[in-house]
């Protein structure tokens, strides 16, 4: 079949030489005349849906390294969700994620081990989001641990443990940037090798 002009499916006016106002279906798909090689992405290039092959380096910072894919411009990827300014660097709004299973029954479930930062301290510190679990050594003397501000980061736990060295006579003073903790602006601790598990409400610190 040989046409002049432009052919429509669905269209009444097609704007391209083949215009199709709904879904293609296509066992194959090749696109020729630009010389793609191996590792090119296919990308858009304006707000009317033209693309061409680019280099998947030069396309919005992803890079194809052997088998692996990998993002280098620094910026976020979501699942389920589009970008959104502030967002985590990672963000899955739909399903569970699965880590060493196939069938994640929970929004994260891990077939395996868990790591979480452990650090060990003998002076005054202040935490933030790299932290969990804190050692507190007060052998040197008391120790002040202070926490971030409670408020934004609903959720957010940390594991505060008097590692001894002091037989009890140095405590650990937990303060906040912001919130209470326990309905108190700080707490302490006393005995040696006890632990505080204490997480944020959103407003306040609460110990567990």
């Amino acid at each position: 079949m040989i046409v002049e002009g432009n052919v429509g499916i669905g269209s009444a006016a097609p704007g391209q030489k083949l215009d199709v106002q709904g879904t293609v279906r296509t066992i194959g798909f090749t696109m020729s005349g630009q010389g793609p090689v191996s590792g090119y992405v296919l990308t858009a290039s304006d707000s009317g849906g033209d693309a061409v092959w680019t280099s998947s380096g030069a396309a919005g910072g992803w890079t194809v390294s052997g088998s692996n894919v990998y993002e280098t411009s620094g910026g976020n990827v979501g699942i389920g969700t589009t970008y959104v300014t502030g967002g985590a660097a990672l963000t899955v709004m739909n399903g569970n994620v699965g880590i060493g299973t196939w069938a994640p029954n929970s929004s994260v479930s891990i077939n395996g081990s868990l790591s979480l930062a452990d650090q060990n301290v003998t002076s005054n510190t202040t935490l933030n989001s790299a932290n969990y679990t804190v050692n507190v050594n007060t052998a040197g003397g008391p120790v002040t641990i202070t926490l971030p501000t409670a408020v934004g980061i609903d959720g957010r736990c940390y594991k505060i443990t008097d590692a001894g060295g002091d037989a009890g006579a140095n405590n650990i003073t937990i303060a906040s940037n912001g919130g209470t903790i326990t309905g108190s602006s700080t707490q302490t601790m006393i005995d040696s090798y006890s632990s505080y598990d204490i997480c944020s409400n959103g407003t306040n610190w609460l110990i567990s």
